[in-house]
C-alpha cells in the first residue's frame, strides 16, 4: 500500500492544522491566565523572586480560596511553579518572557492605543482621580500607585 502525493499533503495539512490549533489554545489559555490584574501583579512579582503563600495572600489581599483559584489558573497556563507542595511559587521561564513580551509591547504603544485599551478594562475611573493606569500600577510601563480603586485591581 503506497501514499500518493495527495494523501502526504492531507496528512501534513491536519497536522499542521492540529498544532495550529494547539498553539492558539495555548495562547488562549496564557491570555486568559492574564486577564484579570492581581494575575499579572502575582506574576510580576514572582517574577522578581519565589514567594510563598502566605506573602502572596499579604501582597493581594485576597481570600484563601480566591487566591488559591488563581494561582491555580497561573500554574494551568505554565507560568508559574511551586518548589514543592507549601513551598514558594516561582515565575516560570514561559511566564517571565511573557510578562517582557507584554511589558514590550505596551511601552511600544502610541497614547491612542493605551487610551483605547485603557477604555477597553474600565481604566478611565484611574485617570479620573488622575492616577496612573493599571498597566503602570502593576510595574509594567512605570511606578506603582497605591491608591488604585480596587475596582480596577
Amino acid at each position: 500500500m503506497s501514499i500518493d502525493n495527495k494523501g502526504i499533503k492531507r496528512v501534513l495539512q491536519k497536522s499542521n492544522k492540529a498544532n495550529s490549533d494547539t498553539a492558539i489554545d495555548q495562547i488562549a489559555g496564557a491570555m486568559k491566565a492574564l486577564a484579570y490584574p492581581q494575575r499579572i501583579k502575582i506574576l510580576q512579582e514572582l517574577s522578581q523572586r519565589g514567594m510563598y503563600f502566605s506573602e502572596l495572600a499579604e501582597l493581594t489581599n485576597l481570600k484563601t480560596t480566591a487566591l488559591n483559584n488563581n494561582l491555580n489558573i497561573l500554574m494551568d497556563a505554565e507560568l508559574i511553579t511551586q518548589e514543592h507542595k507549601k513551598g514558594r511559587y516561582l515565575a516560570t521561564e514561559t511566564g517571565n518572557k511573557l510578562l517582557s513580551a507584554l511589558s514590550s509591547v505596551l511601552s511600544g504603544m502610541s497614547p491612542t492605543a493605551v487610551s483605547y485599551v485603557n477604555s477597553i478594562i474600565g481604566c478611565t475611573v484611574c485617570h479620573a482621580r488622575g492616577n496612573k493606569c493599571w498597566m503602570e500600577c502593576l510595574n509594567l510601563g512605570g511606578e506603582k500607585t497605591s491608591n488604585v480603586p480596587s475596582s480596577v485591581l
